[in-house]
Parts: C-alpha cells; sequence; structure tokens
C-alpha cells in the first residue's frame, strides 16, 4: 500500500519535526487522514495534500494552525484546542451547492468545518474564493468572537448543508441552506439581507433583541429593507428571554419584531420564550402543526395565517391568545389560556372548514362561544368543545369547562358514570353476601338434621333407620264407584262405559 495515496493511510502530527522531516515532506501529494495531538506552539504545514479529513485533539497549548493553499480536506475538525488563536485555511475554489425543487440543498467537493471549544480564537481565514460549505459549526469560541464581527472571514458564504453558531458571523451572503442553528447570539447584528430558503431554522437563547431581530429579517430592523423568506421544513423559537428596555423602536428589537418568513414546511414551535413580541405578517402558510406553548410576557399575531395542520396554543402565561382572521383551513385547534375579546365572538371570520376537533378552554370569563357554536351548526366544524359563554348547552360545568351539545350527546358525564360504578359495586356485594349467606344456612340445615333423626346405641344412625316407607296413596272416589287403594304399587282403574251399538 502506498502510503502517500492511499485514502485508508492515517498520519499523526505531533510537532514542526513530523511536518518537516515526516512522510508529509516525501509524498508530492498525499490523500489519507491527518490527526493532529499533543502539538503545542504553532503549526505550518507544507507540500500538497488532498485528505478525506484533519482533525485536532487533545491540543490544549496549540497556538496557530497554518495550512497553505495547496491543502484540501472534505472536513476539518478542531475540538477543544483552548489556547489556539489564529487559525488559516485558504479554501480553494469548491462546486456549487444547489437548491432542487422541493427545498434540499445538493452539492459535491464542499468542506466542512467544525470548531468547539477553542476559546481564545481570534482569526479565522478561509480565503475570499470560497462560497459554499458542507456543515459549518462554531461554538464555545470565547469572549473575544463577540466583540469582532471581522473574527471569521467567511468568504462571503452563499449556501451551506448546514450552519451552527452561537458566535457573530456575517451571513449577509448566505441565500440557501439546509440548516441554520444559532443559540446565544448577543452583540451582533447582521440581517439575512440575501436569504431566500432554509431547511430547518433554530434559534434558542438569545438574550439580544437587536440579534433576534436581525435573524428574523425584521421589518425595519437595522433600517434595513430585508427580503422576505421561506422555511423548507421547520422553524423552532425556544428560550429567547429579551430584556424590556426603556427606550423602544418600533421594529428594530426590544418591541415588535415583524419577521420576513413568509411559508414553513412542517412545524412551526414557539416554546418556553420571554418577553418576545412578534408579528407574523408575511406567514400565510404552516404545513403541519403551529405550536405556543409556555410562554409569559409574550404577544403573537398571525394576521395573515390562511392555511395550518394543526394548531395548539397553549399554557402561556400573562399572553394573549391572538384572532386569526384570515385562517380558512385547519385539522385540528386547541385554545388554552387568555382569548382575545376585544374583536368580539369570531376569532376565525373567515373559516372554511376544520375536519378535526376544535377546543377552546378560555381562562377569561367572557369568551363567547357562539359563533363556533354556529361554525359547527353549519357543518365547519366537524367537533368542538367550548367553555366560554353561549356555548349551545345548558349542561353544569366539569372541570370548568362546559361540554358541548354534541359532547353531550355523545358521552355520559362523569356523575353518571360514578354512579354506575357505584351501583355495580353494590350487586357485586350483594350477590356475594347471599352466597355466603346461603352457605352458611346450608350448613345449619345439615347440623341440624343430624342432631334430631334416630340414632343406634352407638349414637349414629344405622342405613335402615333412614329407609323410608313407600308412599301411600288415600282411597279415592271417581264416579260414585269406591276404590280401595292397597299399600303396593298397583293401582285398580275405573271400568269404563261400554259404548252404545250406534242404530240402523
Amino acid at each position: 500500500m502506498d502510503r502517500c495515496t492511499s485514502f485508508d493511510n492515517t498520519l499523526v502530527v505531533t510537532s514542526q519535526d513530523d511536518i518537516d522531516n515526516g512522510l508529509l515532506s516525501n509524498c508530492s501529494t498525499y490523500f489519507g487522514e491527518i490527526r493532529i495531538r499533543n502539538a503545542t506552539g504553532t503549526l505550518r504545514f507544507t507540500g500538497q495534500v488532498r485528505s478525506p479529513n484533519i482533525s485536532v485533539a487533545d491540543c490544549p497549548r496549540l497556538q496557530v494552525l497554518e495550512f497553505p493553499d495547496t491543502y484540501y480536506t472534505d472536513w476539518l475538525d478542531i475540538r477543544e484546542a483552548n489556547d489556539l488563536t489564529n487559525v488559516s485555511l485558504p479554501l480553494p475554489y469548491t462546486d456549487a451547492i444547489n437548491v432542487t425543487a422541493g427545498g434540499y440543498i445538493v452539492g459535491e467537493n464542499v468542506t466542512s468545518l467544525t470548531i468547539v471549544g477553542a476559546k481564545s480564537l481570534a482569526s479565522f481565514d478561509v480565503g475570499n474564493t470560497s462560497r459554499y460549505f458542507g456543515n459549518l459549526t462554531l461554538l464555545d469560541l470565547g469572549p473575544t468572537p463577540w466583540g469582532d464581527v471581522n473574527w471569521f472571514n467567511t468568504g462571503n458564504i452563499t449556501a451551506a448543508f448546514s450552519i451552527e453558531i452561537d458566535a457573530c458571523l456575517d451571513l449577509t451572503s448566505l441565500e440557501d441552506v439546509g440548516l441554520l442553528k444559532v443559540s446565544m447570539f448577543s452583540s451582533c447584528f447582521w440581517p439575512l439581507t440575501s436569504i431566500k430558503s432554509i431547511g430547518d431554522y433554530i434559534l434558542t437563547n438569545i438574550n439580544d433583541s437587536d440579534a433576534l431581530s436581525g435573524l428574523l429579517n425584521g421589518r425595519g430592523a437595522g433600517f434595513v429593507d430585508s427580503p422576505p423568506f421561506k422555511i423548507n421544513e421547520s422553524m423552532i423559537l425556544d428560550s429567547l428571554v429579551l430584556p424590556d428596555p426603556d427606550i423602544v423602536y418600533p421594529g428594530y428589537g426590544g418591541h415588535e419584531i415583524i419577521p420576513q418568513v413568509t411559508t414553513i414546511g412542517t412545524d412551526f414551535n414557539i416554546t418556553s420564550n420571554t418577553n418576545v413580541n412578534l408579528t407574523f405578517d408575511s406567514l400565510t402558510s404552516v404545513g403541519a402543526s403551529l405550536f405556543v406553548y409556555n410562554n409569559t410576557i409574550s404577544h403573537f399575531k398571525f394576521e395573515k395565517l390562511s392555511t395550518v395542520g394543526n394548531m395548539l396554543l397553549i399554557d402561556n402565561i400573562n399572553t394573549t391568545l391572538p384572532w386569526f382572521p384570515a385562517l380558512t383551513l385547519a385539522s385540528d385547534i386547541h385554545l388554552r389560556g387568555y382569548i382575545d375579546t376585544s374583536i368580539g365572538p369570531n376569532i376565525f371570520p373567515a373559516l372554511q372548514s376544520v375536519t378535526g376537533t376544535v377546543i377552546v378552554e378560555a381562562w377569561n370569563d367572557d369568551f363567547d362561544c357562539s359563533k363556533l357554536v354556529q361554525y359547527q351548526q353549519d357543518h365547519l366544524i366537524h367537533y368542538l368543545s367550548c367553555n366560554g359563554t353561549n356555548n349551545g348547552t345548558s349542561s353544569v360545568k366539569k372541570n370548568g369547562t362546559d361540554t358541548s351539545p354534541h359532547e353531550s350527546n355523545q358521552a355520559l358525564s362523569q356523575g353518571a358514570w360514578a354512579g354506575i360504578g357505584v351501583g355495580i359495586g353494590v350487586v357485586v356485594i350483594g350477590l356475594v353476601g347471599s352466597l355466603i349467606w346461603l352457605y352458611i344456612h346450608f350448613k345449619r340445615q345439615l347440623r341440624s338434621l343430624a342432631q334430631t333423626g334416630p340414632q343406634t346405641s352407638s349414637g349414629k344412625a344405622t342405613a335402615e333407620d333412614n329407609v323410608e316407607p313407600p308412599p301411600i296413596i288415600p282411597a279415592q272416589e271417581v264416579d260414585g264407584a269406591g276404590i280401595i287403594r292397597e299399600p303396593d304399587p298397583i293401582i285398580e282403574l275405573p271400568a269404563r262405559p261400554a259404548e252404545l251399538a250406534s242404530g240402523p
């Protein structure tokens, strides 16, 4: 096996001497894997390499890592290099990444980059020719990148399979990405001014209103006219805890953010956020579920949303649930919380069909169910349960929720089921008691018969004593003829009168 040209070969580098006098110095082009382990100080690579993977691990004292532009790797993986300050890997021009009609990211010969735990990293240069990445992961990189938005020379990234970051990164050239996950984003404002589509979009643990506004292309954010974009798969907004600043500019962080998301292919989850004010003026469709749960002191508007699969807005604290003036089609709807009643009882004025269930559990007493009841009567809603006023039933509340007529007709109340259960229990106890009484009574009868029957000299009844005489039927008289009944089983019947001969 040729150690230079085999992709199965692995070269371990621990010092500069391994580079200058080792295998790399003897290969015109090295095609195997490179593992950098226990290295310190500075490493400057030379030669020409086409490696499937270059990894850095167990190098807490490595400070500088430089590769020439003759190096190409499918994946550069750097982990827990705590003292690493500078990395240079000028990437050659790579093949384009394209987006299919179905929203999938496809491409070949693109480099993936992972840097995790390089807490001193101040500069990373990938050159200016690369516009496409495979998977780009930049996490836990310490305080230095937060204050300098130019710390990472991205090479004007246009597309990537996935991007996961928790530090400030210029993505103004990004058009398409399969997965974009941003967490702990702060002190950074780079709107996605070129974005067209995102596969899965996850924003979590962000506490900077301006940063969030930029990531959502909030209208008017930073006074930049950002374009609308679509989510091909899912979107998650989770654990966003925003401050409530004294000075608020409409549409610019802190107060009302107006995301430019137009459609979401599958699920849209908004969970466990605090002091978030989002108005989705461009959102018209959610392909699967809209799930708004466990948010506190937050405001949401979906006034252009027309179609949705399942819609669940439940258990949001100090948060008023909005109305949906454009909603026409849904599979299931479940609302639980304080519902906005300022617009009247019709919170779904454009509704055409709900094929499944509509459940409304209003925490405020003034919610009016009358319009929803009318929708059910008009067969726009298949099944309705609403605990507000005018819900079309006089039934007593159960657990604070009135049942609709449909529900009352279809199922017994909890009280009825309780009565049935008690009745069944009484019947079972009665049957068991009766059986016990019969058993005891039978035993007593047997004991009584044994004590009163004739006894032998030994106190025990004999077999003959138990033999009863044959029954004697008393004498009977039939048609004046006396018949003596003998004490035997033979019975003499009276003679029947002879028939008269028939006349001539």
